[in-house]
């Protein structure tokens, strides 16, 4: 099975996360048609119903379906670089194992957005510390490509400046944003 290409671990990957995250946006819509059509009360207050529930099952879902359409381009880049400098990719165990960890962790990444909830101090903290736990598969493969690049001449140095210019804006967008994620505020208020 360590014998597929990466794109193919990528597109595996992203479709059980298609069968896993999809019945939740279903249950949402179909709860979401009752409290509209039939008058329930799931995602209002009234009669007791919490609004809460569904900015989470939306969340829930949500953050599989990034994973989902970010896994295959991951997939085909690395495919890209490993065709053009006609070698393995280096680290491919480990860079699968990164992918299926991606793949499992996406489903508690929504966690993060509690902070908005108003949960307590120690609750925060924690979620924080969860936070920044499920970013080092991202950061695993991201080393891996990069040391792939620099092992060894490309046969097609436009390709490779294409693929260059990629991981410069992947990393470039995936390490910036931790500023607006930053907890520090959150934790103070609590």
């Amino acid at each position: 099975m360590f014998k597929m290409p990466v794109f193919t671990w990528a597109s595996l990957c992203a479709n059980v996360l298609i069968i896993a995250s999809f019945p939740i946006l279903t249950v949402t819509v179909a709860l979401l048609t009752l409290d509209r059509y039939l008058g329930t009360h799931f995602f209002t207050n009234d009669m007791g119903g919490n609004m809460m529930m569904y900015i989470n099952l939306i969340w829930a879902w949500g953050h599989p379906e990034v994973y989902i359409l970010i896994l295959p381009v991951f997939g085909v880049f690395s495919e890209i670089a490993a065709t053009f400098s006609r070698k393995r990719l280096f680290g491919y165990t480990s860079l699968v194992w990164a992918t299926v960890c991606i793949t499992v962790l996406s489903f508690i990444v929504w966690l993060h957005h509690f902070f908005t909830m108003g949960a307590g101090r120690e609750r925060k903290r924690l979620l924080w510390y969860h936070h920044h736990d499920y970013r080092h598969p991202d950061r695993g493969e991201d080393l891996q490509l990069a040391v792939h690049h620099v092992s060894g001449p490309h046969r097609v140095p436009f390709c490779d400046a294409v693929d260059y210019r990629f991981y410069r804006h992947l990393l470039g967008g995936r390490y910036d944003w931790r500023a607006a994620g930053s907890t520090g505020r959150g934790l103070r208020s609590a």
